[in-house]
């Protein structure tokens, strides 16, 4: 990543690679949070990205009561995002898919197609560019999904009309 952000400006570099304290202590409350309230992570992000139904368990903790079927993908905002250089966006890709079964043209070709229909552009067009990689140190494991880190810089907005009236 810093090679690349070292061409860019815009990736993201070695200083940045972390959320800041905030928004660890955020992370860390949310994830103590869904220890005691959802079987897993993975089923608490199975109902909030790709909107399976729960239901409570015995012991009082939510879970799935459907997986989402394989091959899905959604980009949603990092909510815990990195500090990142300035106009650029962190996002998370997740795919309902295990990583063996996700590709990474499939994961590229994903983000530009969410680009592309929210943004009117994709990998270098009209959307903005981007760069994805996969953490090492993934906060939600789960066997039945898999998720990457994006980082996108919105395309330049051209200047508007100038006039004195």
């Amino acid at each position: 990543l810093q090679q690349l952000h070292d061409q860019t400006g815009w990736t993201p570099g070695a200083e940045h690679i972390r959320p800041d304290a905030a928004s660890r202590a955020q992370k860390e409350l949310l994830f103590s949070n869904l220890d005691t309230m959802w079987a897993s992570p993975g089923d608490w992000v199975m109902h909030q990205v790709f909107s399976s139904p729960t239901q409570r368990r015995a012991d009082g903790r939510r879970c799935v009561v459907e997986a989402p079927p394989p091959g899905r993908f959604a980009l949603r905002p990092q909510p815990f995002p990195y500090l990142l250089p300035v106009g650029t966006q962190h996002l998370v890709l997740w795919s309902s898919s295990p990583r063996a079964a996700t590709s990474a043209d499939a994961i590229t070709a994903a983000i530009a197609d969410a680009l592309d229909a929210e943004h009117g552009g994709g990998r270098s067009g009209g959307g903005g560019d981007f760069v994805w990689y996969e953490n090492p140190k993934k906060s939600v494991v789960d066997a039945r999904l898999h998720h990457v880190q994006v980082f996108w810089r919105p395309p330049p907005q051209p200047p508007l009309p100038f006039s004195f009236f």
